[in-house]
């Protein structure tokens, strides 16, 4: 997973089979978990190895386990809400 300072991100791997919910949470709240269902519009968006942040852009991006599709997610918004 990564995180942006305000969110921390879980990356969705392959275990048994390829998964492809991403979770993130606030540092300062843990009991609020949202979730990304990434295959509802992409059925191939599933089973990441890696993800990593460009800060200075605010992006995050999930790397597949094998051959794939690359995601980029927008992080937190500028204002942090």
């Amino acid at each position: 997973g990564f995180s942006d300072g305000v969110y921390a991100y879980l990356i969705p791997a392959t275990t048994s089979g390829p998964l492809s919910k991403l979770a993130r949470f606030r540092f300062d709240d843990f009991s609020a978990v949202e979730v990304l269902e990434l295959a509802t519009e992409y059925p191939d968006l599933a089973g990441f190895a890696n993800g990593f942040v460009d800060y200075r852009r605010g992006f995050g991006y999930l790397v597949p386990y094998h051959f794939g599709t690359v995601v980029r997610i927008q992080l937190t918004p500028p204002n942090g809400a």
